[in-house]
């Protein structure tokens, strides 16, 4: 699993460390699953596509994904933490998880069907005329 590093504007103590930066795991399969999309996209009368995020989601993301430079868990929790940092710094972190998945949506898109048919899978079988 791929990860990233957030370095923090503005670093702070926690416990006996000083954090200035956190680590963000890329989010799973299976907690994909469990969570749903963090953001969903809409079409504006316009015609234009614009995404909403789901907040509640995005944050249980980050405090499952969110961990110590090293890996280790937060004591305390993520969520204890984020009510520490400025908002840019939160807002660094989010980002940073809605990557992952435009990077994923982004991989799957590009790929392309197998060729070796000539007939989609989920087409239906087609008859002679008589």
């Amino acid at each position: 699993m791929k990860s990233t590093v957030v370095d923090l504007d503005a670093p702070l103590p926690w416990f006996d460390k000083r954090l200035d930066r956190l680590l963000l795991k890329e989010p799973s399969g299976a907690l994909y699953l469990d969570l749903g999309e963090p953001r969903f996209f809409v079409r504006a009368a316009d015609g234009s596509v614009y995404a909403v995020e789901r907040e509640d989601v995005v944050a249980k993301y980050l405090d499952r994904l969110v961990t110590l430079p090293g890996g280790a868990p937060i004591d305390d929790g993520v969520s204890s933490l984020m009510r520490l940092l400025p908002l840019t710094d939160v807002m660094r972190l989010k980002q940073a998880l809605l990557d992952f998945f435009t990077d994923a949506s982004s991989a799957t898109s590009r790929e392309k069907p197998d060729s070796s048919s000539s007939a989609p899978a989920s087409s239906p079988p087609t008859s002679p005329m008589a």
